[in-house]
């Protein structure tokens, strides 16, 4: 039986993550993703309430990943690291499709998401390309290797916190990609809009 989010590390997060979210999210939604994440870690009602929110938050398409992972968002506060896998597999997604659109006939299939990256970072901003390599060192790449968790400081890879800030983080990186690769978000329809403006998903507090 894998082991569970330990219900006393689950407000837990790891100061790189903070730091990121600082550069991409705003503080409102920095609030809102604490709230989240004191609800579902330790209240009944509100847990339902949160995970509620995620789910209309998580879009489920493209299937692959999104499907799973709106699918594992019933496994908080309890079971983290899925979450976090398949949310780097939709950012690494998104940067193929915007090499893709970048290179044209001469993007090849089947390269390394290192090598997607570094490829695309001439074509996007400087601070996207750093925001995107740390992701991968703080969220993707430990989601996906790293088994061995040091248990004399944490029980569990990822709190419930740090994967409710990935979220809120996946979701700012993935608005970036989409405009600075000008991708159509095939999307749009199920996102939570505010008014009639749809350029932007809007996170009601």
């Amino acid at each position: 039986m894998r082991k569970v989010c330990y219900k006393k590390e689950r407000m837990q997060i790891d100061n790189k993550i903070e730091d990121l979210a600082k550069e991409l999210l705003s503080l409102d939604v920095i609030e809102k993703a604490d709230r989240l994440s004191q609800d579902i870690s330790y209240g009944k009602k509100k847990k339902r309430e949160g995970i509620e929110f995620l789910e209309k938050f998580v879009k489920p398409r493209p299937k692959r990943p999104m499907y799973y992972c709106h699918f594992e968002l019933h496994h908080l506060p309890h079971y983290t690291r899925n979450i976090v896998r398949y949310l780097g597999d939709y950012i690494d997604l998104l940067e193929r499709q915007a090499l893709k659109k970048f290179l044209g006939d001469s993007y090849k299939e089947r390269i390394s998401p290192k090598s997607v990256r570094t490829q695309l970072q001439p074509f996007i901003p400087k601070n996207l390309f750093q925001q995107l390599e740390e992701y991968d060192k703080i969220f993707w790449t430990p989601g996906k290797h790293d088994f061995n968790v040091d248990e004399k400081n944490r029980r569990h890879r990822f709190t419930t916190r740090e994967v409710i800030y990935d979220i809120f983080i996946t979701y700012a990186l993935a608005d970036e990609i989409k405009t600075v690769a000008d991708i159509e978000d095939s999307y749009k329809e199920e996102v939570i809009y505010y008014g009639d403006t749809p350029e932007k998903y809007f996170i009601e507090l």
